[in-house]
C-alpha cells in the first residue's frame, strides 16, 4: 500500500511539472462592454482605472506625531517613485482627514496603479496584494 501510495505521489508530482509554468496576470475581454469601459476609463481617468493598494500604518504615539507624520510622508513619496503608481492619496493630504481613525492611532494610504497588475519589467514595483 505505501508502494502505491509513493507511486501516485511521484506521479502527481510529474504531472503538476510538465503541465506548464508560463501564467499571465494581464485580463482583456475583447469586444465586451466591460472592456469598453475599462478602457474608457483608463483614458479619461487613468489614476483610477488600474489596481489599487492599502497601507496601513498603527501608530501607538498617534498618526500626528511628528516622528511618525516624517516617516509615514517619506514612506509615501518613496511609494509615488515606484514604477506604475500614478497616485499616492496621503492621510496627510488636505481631503485625507477621513483616513485617520476616531483615535488618531491608525491611518491609511490608497495607492493607485496605472494597470491591474503589480509587476515590472525594472523590477522596482513591489508585489502587493493588488485589488482591482
Amino acid at each position: 500500500m505505501l508502494l502505491v501510495q509513493v507511486l501516485v505521489m511521484v506521479g502527481l508530482t510529474f504531472a503538476a511539472s510538465s503541465a506548464g509554468s508560463a501564467w499571465s496576470q494581464s485580463f482583456r475581454l475583447g469586444g465586451t462592454d466591460s472592456q469598453a469601459a475599462t478602457d474608457l476609463l483608463a483614458s479619461r481617468f487613468p489614476t483610477q482605472a488600474g489596481g489599487s493598494a492599502d497601507v496601513v500604518i498603527k501608530a501607538p504615539a498617534g498618526v500626528a506625531d511628528a516622528t511618525v507624520r516624517q516617516s509615514m510622508q517619506a514612506l509615501f513619496a518613496e511609494l509615488a517613485k515606484v514604477d506604475h503608481v500614478v497616485a499616492v492619496a496621503s492621510p496627510y493630504d488636505a481631503a485625507g482627514a477621513a483616513q485617520i481613525s476616531a483615535d488618531g492611532a491608525i491611518a491609511y494610504a490608497t495607492v493607485n496603479f496605472d494597470s491591474r497588475s503589480c509587476s515590472s519589467p525594472s523590477g522596482r514595483c513591489w508585489r502587493w496584494g493588488c485589488r482591482s
